[in-house]
């Protein structure tokens, strides 16, 4: 009787909630149509109202930081060729004849700006590609490995000028590595505003545009392109959308309500604006296959995990950073397939409190336990809501939609990002290997992308100074490293004293790869879960599609969950 009350009293506040929202949404979508209308009269085609509205979220500069934290890093080094020199004008022509002449990468031709309260594209008049692929003029001739971190990178995440499209090709043209400081190398840093693409999309434009071949004969671990079989439902839709309210409530009450925060001393009270970056020790792929194959997790479940043990490890050298053990992550995840190589964001932000403080147990225990709870993120409406949700927020007026984008926090962002299984050329220069860091839009202690390139994967973190400083930032890169090869030997040594089954696996309706790589679907029915290069899936089979009185009963736990967690709160 109580499960049937608590049920009513769920469906009664669904509906009180849900006509106000659609009633908004309409009347909003009306004044998008006479703005749009009201351009198009005035300023022709130079100026048009932007239609993604997860694109229009990073129109938000950054929670009490002075310099914007909008800016996305991707890095790849260069072997140099023959003559050891870049062409400089060779590199501006290529783009011009490749790239921006393209209807798709025209967006890289526009800035943002905004008019009667909405953001806009508008056409830069000026453009001039000397003004976006420049070299950079060192001091002193090599670059090394530590200027990168601490001088090039703190000052390249700095947003940019918005008089002009807010992205650049920085070509270093003599890094040197610390431990390798006689070869030189050349560096590609591609900084951008996150309005313009995400992760995916970018390697989207560089397969398409650099790579001297086709799109899909690029050496994808997981092509964004590509079809799945299986989509979610239309009454799984339907759910979702009915569930919308809840959790833009509950995302509501978990941005003002203290007690959801008060923990997450990860996060500085204020920001310093100078922005800390590293990058671990290449690991090898091979060692967190057999990690994998050894445990039956996904692969974001165990670099989530080397993560968090290492988070547990910096709390006990350098003291408790918040009151409980669990530790607030965005979960960054991206929706497949991608419909084409059109520049856009596409990926939603998931919240996850997960556990980094039980060293009582072992390290196989504590993976098997996260993998558990990725696997329930997976199956919840959730993993496609927040990336519905941001975009309706996107289409609002720009200071509605910086209200709302300036309720979320966390502790931390993670996002798992396997870039290609094997090693690639880029109008020609063979890339050695990629790198890349997110920026820390809203209220966040530290950031880290886990990037494979290859058949090597490096953790690239960074933070706020204030939240974690220069000595620590080493000292934590350095323990990933040392927290991944145990897990390997935890698994290796475990192996030998016993024969016993694996356990847990990623499946569901929703194939999830945090940060950048969440489908809207279950793996492909090729998927060979013991290929070597599949092991960045992270997912098997999906035996038998749940019966639609299963998917009604998980929907409804779902829900009741939901609505408990706001009741407590």
């Amino acid at each position: 009787m109580g499960l049937i009350m608590e049920t009513v009293v769920s469906a009664l506040l669904c509906f009180v909630t849900i006509i106000p929202l659609v009633l908004i949404l309409l009347v909003n979508q009306v004044v998008r149509f006479l703005v749009a209308l009201s351009l198009r009269l005035i300023h022709g085609s130079s100026i048009v109202l932007s239609d993604h509205g997860y694109d229009n979220i990073y129109m938000h500069k950054g929670y009490n930081h002075p310099h914007g934290r909008r800016t996305v890093l991707y890095l790849a080094v260069l072997t140099p060729g023959k003559n050891k020199l870049f062409d400089i004008a060779q590199h501006r022509r290529n783009y011009e004849k490749h790239v921006l002449n393209r209807e798709e990468f025209s967006k890289l031709t526009k800035v943002w700006v905004t008019k009667f309260g909405y953001t806009c594209l508008q056409r830069d008049a000026n453009f001039d590609v000397e003004n976006h692929v420049r070299m950079y003029e060192e001091q002193g001739g090599k670059v090394t490995e530590t200027d990168l971190m601490e001088t090039l990178l703190p000052e390249l995440c700095k947003d940019m000028e918005d008089d002009h499209p807010q992205w650049e090709d920085v070509i270093v043209p003599n890094f040197v590595y610390d431990n390798d400081p006689i070869v030189p190398r050349i560096l590609r840093i591609i900084r951008i505003h996150h309005g313009y693409m995400d992760g995916i999309s970018n390697l989207l434009m560089l397969a398409e545009t650099q790579s001297g071949d086709s799109v899909h004969n690029f050496p994808w671990v997981i092509n964004p392109l590509e079809p799945r079989q299986k989509t979610i439902g239309f009454w799984f839709r339907l759910f979702c959308l009915i569930h919308l309210p809840l959790v833009a409530m509950k995302h509501l009450m978990c941005g003002i309500w203290p007690r959801t925060t008060k923990n997450a001393s990860w996060i500085p009270d204020s920001f310093t604006g100078h922005t800390l970056h590293g990058w671990s020790e290449p690991l090898d792929i091979k060692l967190l296959g057999d990690i994998k194959s050894a445990s039956d997790c996904s692969m974001p479940a165990i670099l989530t995990t080397v993560l968090l043990n290492a988070l547990g490890r910096f709390q006990d050298e350098f003291g408790q950073r918040n009151d409980s053990d669990e530790i607030l992550l965005g979960l960054v995840s991206a929706l497949l397939p991608y419909p084409s190589v059109h520049l856009r964001n596409k990926h939603g932000i998931l919240r996850c409190e997960l556990d980094a403080g039980r060293r009582d147990l072992p390290r196989r225990a504590r993976l098997w336990n996260i993998n558990q709870k990725l696997k329930k993120i997976s199956q919840s409406p959730e993993t496609w809501l927040n990336h519905v949700l941001p975009s309706l927020c996107g289409h609002l007026p720009n200071r509605i939609a910086d209200m709302g984008t300036s309720l979320i926090s966390g502790d931390g962002v993670i996002s798992n990002f396997p870039a290609t299984r094997e090693s690639i050329k880029l109008w020609g220069s063979q890339v050695e290997e990629m790198a890349g860091w997110v920026p820390l839009l809203t209220r966040a202690g530290f950031g880290c992308v886990t990037l494979r390139y290859g058949d090597k994967l490096r953790f690239c973190l960074n933070t706020d100074e204030a939240a974690i400083n220069r000595k620590e930032l080493e000292w934590l890169l350095k323990v990933i490293v040392e927290e991944a090869k145990a897990l390997s030997s935890d698994f290796s040594s475990a192996s030998r004293s016993s024969s016993s089954g694996s356990k847990g696996s990623l499946v569901g309706r929703f194939l999830v790869f945090p940060v950048d790589q969440v489908c809207e679907n279950t793996t492909d029915d090729t998927t060979n879960n013991n290929n070597p290069d599949n092991i960045d899936q992270g997912v098997v089979e999906m035996k038998s599609e749940p019966s639609r009185e299963e998917r009604i009963s998980r929907a409804m736990r779902i829900l009741m969950s939901t609505m408990n967690k706001l009741k407590r709160a």
